[in-house]
């Protein structure tokens, strides 16, 4: 009774932390998508993971937009963002997240809707300081 009892604690306790993953994600990733409709492309660079020349910095904290080359490379990819919600009648998040040990990002898929044409995109996110940034589009 009692080891049932356990498992289905650490079950619970275990879908629980899975779920909330998925929901921080997708939290993640309609804010991005919404910065970059609206072209709050500032706003938006808080959730994209840095890649640069800086070692303290690099894939450990967001683009800081001030700066002028990191502001290019937010604007670059949030208007990539954009384009697909543009030409898109809608979108839908899958509810699967994937993780990849390997490189500890975990793999969010959106599916892109314009009429009858579907386009998948997957959005790769990793955990630093706290929160999830967009690490990649692909």
């Amino acid at each position: 009774m009692c080891r049932k009892f356990l498992l289905a604690v650490f079950l619970f306790s275990f879908v629980s932390v899975g779920f909330a993953q998925n929901t921080d994600l997708n939290v993640a990733l309609n804010k991005l998508f919404k910065y970059a409709k609206a072209r709050n492309f500032r706003q938006a660079s808080a959730l994209i993971l840095y890649k640069g020349k800086d070692v303290k910095r690099n894939l450990k904290s967001p683009y800081d937009y001030s700066k002028l080359a990191e502001k290019k490379e937010v604007d670059r990819i949030c208007k990539r963002i954009r384009k697909y919600l543009l030409i898109s009648d809608s979108y839908s998040i899958d509810g699967k997240t994937k993780f990849n040990k390997t490189t500890k990002e975990y793999t969010v898929v959106v599916q892109f809707k314009s009429g009858s044409q579907k386009l998948e995109i997957r959005f790769d996110f990793v955990k630093a300081g706290g929160k999830y940034l967009l690490s990649e589009i692909e």
